[in-house]
């Protein structure tokens, strides 16, 4: 590999890290015993790992673009499979947003700011809060004002498991789905030990398997 090619390679690597940790940490809770004790603390796994979800999306919004540039640039064909693999696992995530309604959106991104920082913004101030695809690829982040917030979680706290279960209900087998394929994926990944032995490999076809 030249010395681009191993930047490139530690940038793919990191990126993939982003999106393979937060599902290990996560669906082995939200794939736990089904107590009510255990249901509560899944809603708070499934806010948290949303929010991950949504990061990884964001992420391809400001990194890919350039970083497929170069891959293409280099010419090296494993690399370019490789990546568009990874660009796949990125965008998946997706498909759970377009089962959710802009509140339901705007509701998990408020609890989530709430367990995570205490106060981030909160709702005085607006926030890109809410995500669209549009023409398959293409992202859109949208701004809530305060007055938006208010209408949908008002000036309470007081956010209960009953709102948030059925979001996380409705939406689970699309995020199962996507932790399943990443965590495949991840399997065969590990094998190598860094993404260059990786690339080497082949296992790029893991795509058209």
């Amino acid at each position: 590999m030249t010395l681009n090619e191993k930047q490139i390679s530690k940038e793919i690597d990191e990126l993939f890290r982003g999106i393979i940790v937060p599902l290990k940490i996560w669906m082995p809770v939200l794939n736990g015993s089904s107590s009510k004790s255990d249901e509560y603390i899944k809603d708070i796994a499934f806010v948290i790992l949303q929010s991950c979800l949504k990061d990884t999306i964001e992420v391809h919004t400001k990194r890919f673009d350039d970083l497929k540039r170069r891959v293409n640039k280099s010419g090296r064909v494993s690399m370019v499979v490789s990546f568009e693999v990874f660009e796949e696992l990125a965008l998946m995530p997706s498909l759970v947003f377009e089962d959710m309604t802009d509140n339901e959106q705007i509701l998990l991104s408020l609890v989530r700011d709430r367990l995570v920082h205490g106060y981030l913004g909160g709702r005085v101030s607006p926030q890109d809060r809410v995500i669209r695809f549009v023409r398959g690829k293409r992202i859109e982040k949208s701004p809530v004002s305060p007055a938006k917030i208010k209408t949908v979680i008002g000036f309470s706290d007081k956010v209960t498991s009953e709102e948030i279960r059925p979001i996380r209900l409705r939406t689970f087998p699309k995020i199962s789905a996507y932790a399943n394929k990443a965590i495949k994926f991840n399997s065969l990944y590990d094998q190598f030990g860094d993404l260059d032995k990786f690339f080497e490999s082949g296992s790029f076809l893991y795509r058209n398997e």
